[in-house]
């Protein structure tokens, strides 16, 4: 297992993001998870899933595997199957993170710079109200917890 790269190291390492890959985040926030983002596991998983699997055939890194496993403590990605696996709290900046190891491998830090820098281009409002616990982003109430 890696470390994990600090708050500093991962705001300072911004990659470049592609306009495309920022729209269409942005496209299906407004018009598929703003929609769906209270209903069932299932319909929420299967977005997100959908994402990632866009976002893996826009930057050249198609197909990806996109798994539901609820029980697992944290999402994951498995380099050998290529597959992301998302668990029960259906975070997107979790998904966005695994999808970061798909597309670079082991590198926490390019993992967490491409999360948190992304979620931040798509999702301003929300990321202005997460906190900085470590290496990960969580909701202020502490009720979930976002990698």
């Amino acid at each position: 297992m890696h470390p994990y790269p600090t708050k500093d190291q991962i705001l300072q390492n911004q990659p470049k993001l592609d306009e495309e890959i920022v729209k269409t985040l942005k496209d299906w926030k407004n018009n598929t998870w703003k929609k769906i983002r209270r209903e069932s596991e299932e319909i929420r998983f299967n977005a997100i899933k959908g994402l990632l699997i866009q976002l893996a055939d826009m930057m050249g890194k198609g197909p990806v595997n996109v798994e539901y496993r609820p029980n697992l403590d944290t999402c994951a990605y498995q380099g050998a199957t290529q597959t992301i696996f998302i668990n029960k709290t259906l975070s997107i900046i979790s998904a966005l993170h695994e999808l970061g190891h798909h597309l670079h491998g082991s590198s926490e830090l390019l993992a967490c710079s491409l999360s948190v820098h992304l979620f931040k281009a798509a999702f301003p409002k929300a990321f202005a109200k997460l906190e900085w616990k470590g290496h990960m982003l969580i909701k202020a109430d502490h009720s979930a917890k976002i990698q």
